[in-house]
């Protein structure tokens, strides 16, 4: 809505009236009729989301009667021709498909993630037999992995208005689907009970359907009769059930500014007995039961769902749905455009290609949460202890260590490999191996416990008096990271095991562990001074390695340091590489194993042309290596959502997973046609709370990029301190493992340059988008590119190999990893909530 913003207009009848904006500045008095025009203030901010406007993204206004009678007051906003009218196609048969893949084929222990029943329920909730003072009521049950992520809907219940099942049943099997349901989107629920299960009685549906006391005492009546001539009450055996119920996405039933969506219950059950008769009456009271009593009983929760519903589907729960058709075209009312003035344009030049002119394709992994003393910090280390002996890399020398409590007894740095001593901890909250199912922490405050800038709360060694605690303890730079992890984990991990958990995340991975980084570290080149763009958990970070800079919150419009939260989350607009790329007319595909990342892009959300499974047999990534029709950027995704076991290397996946993923990856590539022209970069999102020595320092004010003076260069903070707002975050996230993998990359090379994942979009920026680089922000602009490190005058034969020899942990089941505190907050548990609400949550 720049320049005139809208039109504003209230009506009334002999009223003082004064019209507030949301800071309580007058916009407009009278007396009737009063009307204002907002206009986009100096600098183009807008009333929907400038940075300008202190009150936050939305615009809001009070109106005050200073009059003495009452009266009624009529509202209305008048957009002008700043909102367009938008439409939108969505594909129901790859909807469709997500929704097999994320939902219908999943199963916990043999069962699936939830069911339906009918089951008698007592005036306190109890289950009992049949008997007079109990209702029927239809329930819903989740599996306890969807219970904890969706507490609100297990055991959501509604009751039929009488006792009808003398024999409850519940459900076989729950199929979901996207469809159109009297011309509007919806998600159907195909409902399936066992064959020749539950009995119905006869006069209780009827008194229910007929309603009233005197119908139920009639009924009752009736049934003794019954009983005293031997006859007994009517009671039907059910031969078959099914149901299909409607999830229909409606638009609000006022036009009073209310915009808020709605499902709206439609239910189409199919009851066969004998007679007939009897499962039409069945039918009819299933289908009352369900289209007025859920509706009412569940109402908070199917309208947050249809919210949640049309954010995925439209990118915004607010926007308001004007119209649908048969072919699911979507007509709705889009946002109006806005600038973010906190960004300054960064002017940009032509780039030159340089070395990466040898490259055609570049393919991108980006695995989860490890260090690179975690994982590579071996190849420094002798040959004694493991080690590769490297004095070329800045990894371990063995003397690193980290204090464990208050009296500073320390923990030195040790490999996963070595047996434990102590005692055992079972396998929940086992770390050794190569699976930690113990999450670490990495959030915005855990980076900076364990980055040591900050003093850090230490649990006392005994009883203090109440309201009094030990002071916290101030450690060196990176000296944090045991402490840390005792600190989420102290009231989540038995007292027994944390003396021989705790300092675990000091722990570093062998050669025998990472078989092929070792190959890799030895062939290509691996980089040691790559950071995390930001020092916190993955959002940001990925985030970053997307678009440049840090996603924007949506009612602050400051950046996010965290990662976001489900519940008031909705598809993002922010331009990523990929936009950049397609407008240029450069081809992309994005390979995802379960749910990706890109798809909480609104552009992306349901897309089937960019976004595809890695293993698709006609378009996934190996067939396109195969064929030789990888596109010139490719990135690939590791299973972020642990359905089935993930292999992105997050606690508490398997790394031996990601070894087979790597492998996989490279052997294709370096087997293929593509191999001489191909660049192929691994790194790793963030640190995940694992020891790395290497501090990420501090850049003073003399070393901050300042925009008015661009070609000083400078670090480039991506956001203020969320506890000082008048200083910058003034350094990186935590050092990384990262390799780029190339004929053109001499043999076992060791980068000492300074990246962080804006590298990446440099890189790509430079080979492909070099005669007009869009302005991804100042620290992509300032960042180097990786050709640098394609020096070789000719490709290298490089073999694909003796890579075969992965050893996986015997028990590949997956198990709920031990997060501790925040664990909502993980990303895995975002984007898994993400994925679930695509698939109609």
């Amino acid at each position: 809505m720049p320049g005139t913003e809208g039109h504003l207009s209230r009506s009334a009848q002999d009223l003082g009236i004064v019209v507030h904006d949301g800071r309580r500045n007058v916009m407009a008095t009278g007396n009737g009729e009063v009307s204002h025009t907002v206009t986009a203030p100096s600098g183009g901010s807008t009333p929907t989301g400038g940075a300008s406007l202190p009150f936050g993204r939305r615009w809001r206004a009070q109106i005050t009667n200073n009059g003495s009678s009452r009266a009624s007051v009529w509202w209305t906003v008048q957009f002008q021709g700043h909102r367009p009218i938008l439409e939108r196609d969505i594909d129901l048969t790859f909807l469709n498909s997500k929704l097999d893949t994320l939902f219908n084929n999943v199963l916990f222990d043999g069962e699936p993630p939830l069911t339906l029943e009918f089951v008698n329920l007592g005036p306190n909730g109890e289950e009992g037999p049949f008997f007079l003072g109990r209702e029927t009521y239809v329930r819903l049950s989740l599996a306890p992995e969807w219970a904890r992520v969706y507490p609100d809907l297990h055991h959501l219940k509604a009751s039929l208005g009488g006792l009808w099942f003398t024999q409850p049943t519940k459900t076989e099997s729950i199929t979901v689907q996207a469809t159109i349901h009297d011309g509007a989107p919806a998600i159907r629920l195909s409902i399936r009970f066992p064959r020749n299960r539950g009995r119905i009685d006869v006069l209780n549906v009827l008194s229910s359907l007929a309603g009233g006391l005197a119908v139920d005492i009639a009924a009752d009546i009736v049934g003794d009769v019954l009983d005293a001539i031997g006859g007994g009450r009517p009671v039907i055996d059910i031969e078959t059930f099914d149901l299909d119920l409607f999830l229909v996405l409606r638009p609000p039933r006022d036009h009073f500014g209310n915009i808020r969506p709605r499902f709206e219950v439609v239910a189409r059950p199919y009851v066969w007995t004998s007679p007939d008769w009897a499962g039409t009456v069945i039918d009819a009271g299933v289908q009352l039961a369900l289209e007025r009593f859920l509706p009412r009983e569940a109402a908070p929760q199917l309208a947050k769902y249809a919210e949640n519903f049309q954010g995925w589907l439209l990118g915004d729960r607010g926007l308001e749905v004007r119209d649908s058709r048969e072919a699911i075209s979507l007509t709705y009312v889009g946002k109006a455009k806005t600038n973010d003035y906190t960004r300054a344009p960064v002017p940009s030049q032509p780039l030159t290609q340089g070395n990466l002119a040898k490259i055609d394709h570049i393919v991108v992994l980006m695995m989860e949460n490890r260090s690179f003393d975690h994982m590579l910090g071996y190849l420094s280390l002798p040959v004694r202890r493991g080690g590769s002996g490297r004095h070329d890399v800045d990894g371990l020398t063995g003397s690193e260590s980290n204090p464990k409590n208050a009296r500073r007894e320390m923990q030195r740095t040790f490999s996963l490999a070595t047996p434990r001593e102590g005692g055992t901890v079972g396998p929940r909250y086992e770390t050794r191996g190569t699976r930690f199912m113990l999450d670490p922490g990495h959030g915005f405050k855990s980076v900076a416990f364990q980055r040591g800038d900050t003093p850090i709360p230490v649990r006392p060694l005994r009883p203090f008096p109440p309201g009094l605690s030990p002071p916290p303890l101030a450690v060196g730079h990176n000296q944090g990271f045991v402490l840390d992890f005792a600190r989420k984990f102290g009231t989540e991990v038995p007292l027994a095991v944390q003396a021989l958990v705790f300092g675990d995340v000091m722990g570093y991975h062998p050669a025998s562990h990472v078989p092929i980084y070792d190959y890799l570290a030895t062939e290509f080149a691996i980089c040691d001074q790559w950071f995390a763009s930001h020092p916190g958990q993955t959002w940001p970070n990925r985030f970053v390695s997307l678009t440049g800079r840090l996603a924007t919150d949506p009612e602050t419009g400051d950046p996010q340091i965290e990662n976001p939260h489900l519940a008031s989350f909705d598809p993002l607009e922010t331009p990523t590489i990929f936009d950049h790329l397609t407008g240029a007319g450069v081809e992309w595909r994005y390979y995802e194993h379960d749910f990706a990342m890109l798809r909480t892009f609104s552009t992306y959300t349901l897309d089937s042309e960019h976004v595809l499974p890695i293993d698709d047999p006609d378009r996934g990534f190996f067939h396109a290596v195969s064929t030789g029709t990888l596109p010139p950027v490719t990135y690939i995704e590791a299973n972020l959502t642990d359905i089935p076991p993930g292999n992105d290397d997050h606690p508490p996946a398997d790394i031996a997973e990601g070894q087979v993923l790597v492998n996989r990856i490279y052997q294709a590539l370096a087997a293929s046609s593509i191999w001489s022209k191909t660049l192929f970069i691994i790194t790793y999102d963030e640190h995940g709370g694992f020891f790395d020595h290497v501090w990420p320092k501090s850049y003073d004010e003399t070393h901050i990029y300042d925009s008015a003076n661009p070609t000083a260069g400078g670090f480039v903070p991506l956001a203020h301190h969320p506890d000082h707002p008048d200083l910058w975050i003034d350094h990186y996230g935590m050092r990384v493992p990262a390799f780029v993998i190339s004929p053109w990359v001499p043999k076992s090379h060791v980068s000492h340059t300074v990246f962080d994942h804006t590298a990446i979009l440099k890189t790509i920026m430079t080979r492909f988008l070099d005669q007009q680089p869009p302005d991804m922000g100042a620290r992509v602009a300032l960042s180097p590119d990786l050709g640098g490190l394609l020096t070789e005058s000719s490709p290298r034969s490089v073999g694909v190999g003796p890579l075969s020899g992965v050893t996986l942990t015997p028990d590949r089941r997956f198990r709920q990893a031990v997060r501790g505190s925040g664990a909502d907050d993980d990303f895995r548990t975002f984007l898994g909530g993400f994925a679930r609400r695509v698939r109609g949550r």
